[in-house]
């Protein structure tokens, strides 16, 4: 990886993009809608019943859903609210303090309407408060956040382990906010809300520490846009897709891969907490049976999880798992270990999944989250087209004097 290059890109493109293709399919097609903005209103209005996004519980069961027409309804009025009641001014930044569920993405989209930067941000855990709320409160201050959003459920657990805190004398403490509680708002005022430019910044988006202290990536409305647009076309995505996933929805490939990639092609998508996922891991392979998935994704360690979970139940304790509908699992956010893709390949096999689902891929908060996939597993390459070309072109099945292939390290 060259971060200069990437730097040279970016300002020659005034995004953070590439200018070819990064994955497996080919240019977005032209009636993808421009961000997730302009999708809210497309599908809203094209398919207003049909569900967007299903929350479930540990078992599997529907815990809350949003159609179109919801999603847009819930969005606008919470960024009303945020600009005509509390008086949240264009370009401020606000907090998204939620603990796993759909009411973080009404904030987060509402947030985007009302030109509001929204900081997604983890929920400090009650059961931990003295450690989390120091992370918390680097991230606020690092923001400049001022306010913050969260819905009842958490501001009750917030005030319940605030005294206890009390109570043990503990010294961390809350940083100096507004909380607004956003799924007990009453209807907001009419008035005109201006979408922002494509320049404006969207959102802030916190790196995943993995090498060093989370640090703010500013994501403008045309680096997201732009991001999806590719997502769209690389993973073929479109309003068939059926998408299932645990992941943070603060984490850049939970909400952007997820949640908003789901929204911008138009499909249909099931989600679980990842404490869920953690407690039950065979959760997640039996939601994209009962779905008939076709989009996932998850870290590595994820797919040794399930696979190792699975492999203990009883074989008559299993359910008949149908997975033939699953075209591409993405697998990314930490090292890619080849064993945990052969054993999730080995486990879930007999139940349809096929190899070549398990997409290994590269991405990063600074790029807004995708950058490519890994391709085609190819053994040998024309060797003309790769010299002349730089591209791997598969060799023919006779190979000869024109085919190449991977050379080993001598010893």
């Amino acid at each position: 990886f060259n971060p200069g290059a990437l730097t040279n890109r970016v300002r020659a493109s005034g995004m953070f993009g590439w200018t070819s293709p990064p994955g497996r399919g080919s240019a977005p097609p032209a009636d993808v809608p421009d961000g997730p903005l302009d999708a809210l209103a497309r599908w809203s209005a094209e398919q207003p019943a049909r569900p967007v996004y299903t929350f479930v519980g540990d078992r599997g069961e529907q815990l809350a859903q949003l159609s179109y027409a919801q999603l847009d309804a819930a969005s606008d009025n919470v960024a009303r609210h945020l600009r005509f009641v509390a008086k949240v001014e264009v370009g401020a930044r606000a907090l998204l303090v939620y603990p796993p569920g759909l009411d973080f993405i009404v904030a987060y989209l509402g947030c985007l309407r009302a030109g509001v930067i929204a900081v997604p941000a983890f929920p400090p855990e009650p059961t931990r408060l003295s450690k989390d709320l120091v992370h918390f409160a680097a991230t606020q201050a690092s923001s400049g956040a001022r306010v913050a959003l969260t819905n009842t459920l958490y501001s009750h657990a917030k005030k319940l382990a605030g005294l206890s805190q009390l109570l043990r004398r503990d010294g961390g403490k809350w940083p100096e906010l507004t909380w607004i509680v956003t799924d007990t708002l009453g209807d907001a005022p009419a008035g005109t809300l201006e979408r922002p430019p494509p320049s404006a910044v969207a959102f802030l988006q916190y790196t995943s520490g993995s090498t060093a202290e989370p640090k703010g990536v500013r994501i403008t409305h045309a680096n997201l846009t732009h991001n999806i647009r590719w997502i769209v076309a690389a993973l073929q995505v479109d309003r068939a897709t059926v998408e299932v996933s645990w992941l943070p929805q603060y984490h850049d490939m939970g909400l952007i891969g997820a949640y908003l990639g789901l929204l911008v092609c138009g499909g249909e998508g099931t989600y679980c907490s990842p404490f869920s996922f953690v407690k039950d891991a065979p959760l997640w392979p039996r939601l994209l049976s009962d779905k008939r998935a076709t989009h996932t994704q998850a870290p590595s360690f994820a797919y040794a999880l399930a696979a190792r979970k699975w492999n203990a139940l009883d074989p008559k304790a299993r359910p008949a798992l149908k997975l033939h509908s699953l075209r591409h699992a993405i697998n990314g956010a930490e090292p890619i270990d080849p064993a945990a893709i052969s054993a999730f390949v080995r486990a879930f096999g007999p139940y349809g999944l096929r190899r070549e689902a398990i997409v290994p891929t590269y991405g990063l908060a600074e790029h807004t989250v995708f950058v490519c996939t890994g391709g085609k597993q190819l053994l040998a390459v024309e060797r003309g087209a790769l010299e002349r070309e730089r591209r791997a072109v598969p060799a023919a099945a006779s190979g000869g004097a024109n085919t190449t292939g991977a050379v080993g390290w001598g010893a």
